[in-house]
């Protein structure tokens, strides 16, 4: 068709730029929310593992191990974690270097309620309160923990 003088020609449909924009803007910021969702997760994730650690550390915070006997005698060992070792190894939380104490000796656990000790087949045994451990057995504050017959530590504890 020919327009007539005066007359336009239909105009054809071309994209809509400002639809196009304002959907791509609404999806960005739709993506943009979700990220922030996902990071708040773990960073709320993070915080939550890092107060449990810390109240399990509250729990048992306060206690140590005091040497009675033996090389060291009066030195204090803070039990500053789960699982402490004991022995003449340098890679122990407590080092003793004596001769009558294996390079691991014994372990103490802390088990969520209580402090567990055990000997880790020691050349001359772990005893609390003069009796030989053949078990992991129940530490309390007071007991005295003796390695090899020569050294002495005694469990002091509570919040100080």
């Amino acid at each position: 068709m020919t327009p007539v003088s005066g007359e336009e020609t239909p105009a054809l449909a071309g994209p809509n730029y400002l639809l196009w924009g304002g959907i791509a803007l609404i999806l960005l910021i739709l993506i943009g929310a979700a990220l922030l969702l996902v990071i708040s997760f773990f960073v709320r994730r993070r915080k939550a593992k890092r107060r449990d650690a810390s109240a399990v550390f509250a729990k048992f915070s306060g206690y140590a191990l005091v040497a009675q006997t033996g090389p060291g005698a009066g030195a204090r060992y803070p039990l500053a974690q789960e699982d402490v070792l004991l022995g003449r190894s340098p890679d122990c939380q407590v080092v003793i270097n004596f001769p009558n104490i294996s390079g691991h000796h014994a372990q103490i656990t802390w088990d969520g309620q209580q402090f567990v000790v055990q000997d880790l087949n020691s050349t001359n045994g772990t005893f609390v309160n003069g009796c030989q451990l053949t078990e992991p057995i129940q530490l309390q504050p007071g007991d005295v923990l003796s390695l090899g017959g020569s050294v002495e530590l005694a469990l002091q504890g509570g919040k100080g």
